[in-house]
């Protein structure tokens, strides 16, 4: 009787991994469910990046009325493109901190979306040190700040 028993257990088990293993003909889709919906809308999620923008902020939180954001060494820039990456980010100014220690003042006092908005830079023949972004404090709300150069 036993050994039934362990006949029968082996014939299910073998049954059960059999149908367990994946099927080689169906395609595998690895997507990220945002890009997904975005792309099926027309959204571009990389579209300035493509045509020289750089990303100096990436998905930051206003969940703080100030962030402070070190650029690094990325070059020089001509404009920046704010853009709203989740939510719609109220941005009261941007203060854009050069290597050489001056700063620039951009009164935006808008809210911003995922087209974004263009402001033009004073100081086209210095990099950028740091900028500094006031916002309304919202928890939900992420940007990304571009440089063009």
């Amino acid at each position: 009787m036993s050994r039934l028993a362990i006949a029968a257990s082996l014939v299910l088990g073998a049954s059960t991994l059999a149908a367990a293993e994946p099927r080689y003909d169906e395609p595998i889709h690895r997507y990220d469910r945002d890009r997904a919906y975005d792309h099926d809308r027309g959204y571009d999620h990389d579209r300035g990046y493509e045509h020289g923008w750089v990303p100096l902020a990436d998905r930051y939180s206003t969940a703080t009325a100030r962030q402070f954001i070190s650029v690094g060494e990325t070059g020089r820039f001509h404009r920046l493109r704010i853009q709203a990456k989740r939510g719609e980010p109220y941005i009261r100014k941007v203060v854009v901190q050069y290597d050489d220690r001056s700063t620039q003042e951009l009164q935006i006092q808008s809210q911003v979306t995922r087209e974004g908005l263009t402001v033009p830079l004073e100081h086209t023949d210095r990099g950028i040190r740091r900028l500094v972004v006031y916002t309304e404090p919202d928890a939900h709300s992420l940007y990304t700040i571009y440089g063009e150069g």
